[in-house]
């Protein structure tokens, strides 16, 4: 047994006597099951406890068997029909495998975020410390791994760190990369090309695209350098550690538990911030509302939360455990919903000290209702008793999904919900049958802003009316994000400047103002400020834009700065381009 597991199965030990009471169920009659399971390393150090903990917690009953390998294995092993569940980082619509005769089961496919953690880019570079790490951004740590930034001292890197001197970073850069099928893989991308989204520079124009099978420059850098591959957690730091200038990324556990120097990211709100469990609860509490609507979402590059004292880290993820809804073995399905319920709720309280977060309430809430779903032959393995109407999320944001679900118990043996709202949107379904199995969902769009109620009518078969349930959600407006871009950003006096504004929200309306500021002045008309209305953008609800012209009148640096005060359903935004007047 390896040091780091013997760790890992001691840490079990010392958390279970804090262990949280556990009844999902009245009570429990679990027969003796192994669960077999496997996939992602980044959730074997918790999984491993949880494992543990919970075959303690059934008196030794059910045993849980995760094979840590890499995300894409897993899932492979999965749809195989060897694993009854897998780990992956990467976040797999329920669509996208349908269940037939090539799968062990025969029901939609579950993706339940389980926990939370974060990718950590680390390096070794002569004389950079913890005490005084090296900031580093997107687009930067992109450029590395695209060969376009082969030297520590490069100007890009210099700008962001005064601390350090162009000789003090003399190095060149040794990029070691994770190979085909891991999960860290799909998450770096997927900030990468949040934040270096050019269709022709950066990540997105390098055509490498968001996946856990990264086809990295195979060649040469300037300097003579090969980009080299890692296997694992363990290999990558291990190649990183053993080279001067080599930069690598691995999860947060394995960062700290293998003491590496780990970079500053550069975040959303332009603040630099190392991945720890406040910051990925951060990140994880900007889009919980987001997650709580689909399991799928990604909170990569998420916002810092407004008013919080703790700044998101931008690679933070949750990570996720897929699973057939429907089992094809009573016991073992139950075992496992059972073993699933406790991760997310009692589990929680132990991935902090193993540097992950804990999921958000509202995440929890939506995971019950998904674990709630599984059975075997109609029959579900947790039953969900009430006579009431759930929406979650209870926050959400204009435009996004609400799911609501109907519960009736009671002797009911059937019947039809039907749904009505107080506010626009539209319902994907505006009514469900219960047919016995005591409980049906819909989904909700919100179309506007406001206190939004939800109303559930569910009518008994024979015609009798049972009851009407009722939930209210809150929806907010959407955070809108303005760009602006000024053509050409350097021209004579006298010549003509286009600024295009373009606004990212849910159908954004209304007026885009621009004014000015710096040592040089432009001339909107023959005026200092502007204006000019927004229009969507081709088919798209999500993008509006709009343009104004100006002529350079007094030569110096000026910048423009677009505000769109928002709508109903749109936060204000701002945005800045700077241009040149010259002589």
């Amino acid at each position: 047994m390896s040091s780091r597991t013997s760790a890992i199965l001691a840490l079990a030990i010392i958390l279970f006597s804090t262990l949280v009471a556990f009844a999902p169920v009245a009570s429990a009659t679990y027969t003796k099951e192994t669960i077999q399971a496997g996939g992602a390393s980044f959730v074997n150090p918790v999984m491993q406890v949880w494992a543990s903990d919970f075959n303690v917690f059934t008196s030794g009953a059910v045993s849980v068997n995760y094979v840590s390998s890499n995300a894409a294995t897993g899932e492979a092993d999965f749809l195989g029909g060897l694993y009854t569940f897998a780990g992956t980082d990467n976040p797999i619509p329920s669509n996208l495998y349908q269940p037939n005769s090539t799968y062990a089961a025969d029901g939609p496919l579950l993706t339940i975020p389980e926990t939370l953690g974060g990718v950590a880019v680390f390096y070794n570079i002569p004389g950079v410390t913890t005490a005084h790490p090296l900031n580093l951004t997107g687009p930067i740590v992109a450029n590395i791994y695209l060969q376009n930034v082969v030297s520590w001292n490069d100007p890009s890197i210099l700008a962001i760190n005064p601390y350090y001197t162009s000789t003090q970073l003399n190095y060149p850069i040794y990029p070691v990369y994770r190979t085909a099928g891991a999960g860290v893989n799909y998450q770096l991308s997927t900030f990468l090309s949040r934040t270096s989204p050019s269709p022709t520079t950066g990540w997105n124009g390098s055509g490498l695209g968001i996946s856990t099978d990264i086809a990295f420059p195979s060649g040469a850098d300037s300097l003579g350098v090969k980009e080299t591959g890692a296997a694992t957690a363990s290999s990558i730091a291990t190649a990183v550690n053993g080279q001067t200038g080599a930069i690598g990324y691995t999860d947060t556990y394995s960062a700290t538990s293998e003491h590496l120097v780990v970079a500053p990211i550069e975040n959303s709100a332009g603040n630099f911030v190392l991945p720890s469990v406040a910051t990925i609860d951060a990140a994880a509490s900007a889009d919980s509302a987001e997650v709580e609507a689909s399991s799928t979402y990604s909170i990569t590059d998420a916002p810092t939360p407004t008013g919080a004292t703790v700044q998101s880290y931008p690679i933070s993820t949750y990570t996720y455990l897929i699973l057939w809804e429907d089992q094809t073995s009573q016991a073992v399905g139950y075992d496992l919903a059972n073993f699933l319920w406790w991760v997310v709720t009692s589990g929680q309280q132990y991935g902090p000290a193993l540097y992950y977060g804990e999921l958000p309430a509202g995440v929890v809430a939506s995971d019950e209702g998904l674990i709630a779903s599984m059975n075997y032959h109609g029959s579900q393995f947790i039953t969900l008793a009430s006579a009431s109407v759930v929406c979650t999320p209870v926050t959400q944001k204009v435009g996004f999904h609400t799911k609501c679900t109907a519960s009736v118990s009671g002797g009911v043996k059937g019947g039809v919900v039907e749904w009505s709202s107080n506010l626009a949107g539209q319902f994907l379904s505006s009514a469900c049958v219960l047919n016995g199995k005591l409980r049906c969902s819909v989904t909700f769009v919100s179309g506007q802003a406001g206190s939004l109620s939800i109303l559930a009518s569910y009518i008994e078969s024979g015609g009798a009316a049972a009851f009407n349930g009722e939930a209210t959600v809150t929806v907010a407006q959407r955070a809108s994000k303005s760009t602006l871009v000024c053509v050409p950003s350097s021209a004579a006096v006298g010549a003509t400047y286009t600024c295009r504004a373009a606004v990212v929200g849910y159908n954004p309306t209304g007026t885009v103002n621009f004014s000015q500021s710096g040592s040089g002045s432009v001339s909107f008309d023959g005026a200092a400020t502007a204006a000019c209305t927004l229009s969507p953008e081709g088919r798209s609800q999500a993008v509006s834009t709009c343009s104004v012209t100006a002529t350079g009148s007094v030569v110096g640096s000026v910048t423009i700065q677009a505000s769109y005060a928002g709508d109903v359903n749109n936060a204000a935004s701002t945005a800045h381009h700077s241009v040149s007047v010259k002589s």
